[in-house]
C-alpha cells in the first residue's frame, strides 16, 4: 500500500465507482440473526453489512458460503 494510504484508497473508491460502508446500529442488530458458524467478528459484520445494504457478499471463505440467512446473498469468487 502506498504511503498516503487514505489518499490512494480514496482515489480508488472514485476511479472505480466504489462506495464506503460504515458500521451503523443497524449492522449491528442484524448480528443476533447470524448463527455462529464463523467466529471471526469482521466477517460477522461483513455479512451484516450485506443484509443491511442489500449487497452481495462475494467470497472465497467456505464458512461463510454455509450461511442460508433470508436477505443474504453470497456469491464465491
Amino acid at each position: 500500500m502506498p504511503d498516503e494510504a487514505a489518499k490512494f484508497l480514496s482515489e480508488q473508491r472514485n476511479l472505480h465507482q466504489i462506495d464506503a460502508l460504515t458500521i451503523t446500529e443497524q449492522t449491528i442488530a442484524h448480528l443476533h440473526q447470524i448463527p455462529l458458524l464463523h467466529k471471526d467478528p469482521f466477517d460477522r459484520l461483513l455479512i451484516g453489512q450485506a443484509i443491511e445494504n442489500k449487497a452481495i457478499l462475494l467470497t472465497e471463505d467456505s464458512t461463510i458460503l454455509q450461511y442460508q440467512i433470508q436477505g443474504l446473498n453470497l456469491m464465491r469468487l
